[in-house]
């Protein structure tokens, strides 16, 4: 089983503080995208980390406008991940 990832599908997020976990990614994607952490889930949004990690990455099944809109979000500050600023996105 393979699973191949179309370009335009991921975020690859670095610099997250240390009490960052999955629920905060989820969060901080769920604001990002103005939609519920049950929205995120139901539209397959992976949360690619794993706790004490410095980088993480968010997986979307499908490119879209709203991937590089997130990216932006996340990069500039305007949407932080367990509080606080990452340093790239």
């Amino acid at each position: 089983f393979t699973l191949e990832w179309k370009p335009g599908c991921v975020i690859q997020i670095n610099g997250l503080v240390a009490d960052t976990d999955r629920e905060a990614l989820l969060d901080a994607v769920a604001k990002g995208l103005e939609i519920s952490t049950d929205e995120v889930k139901e539209q397959k949004i992976y949360m690619d980390y794993s706790r004490g990690q410095k980088d993480g990455a968010v997986r979307f099944s499908e490119p879209s406008d709203k991937v590089a809109e997130l990216c932006k979000k996340i990069a500039s500050g305007d949407v932080t991940v367990a509080g606080a600023k990452v340093e790239s996105a």
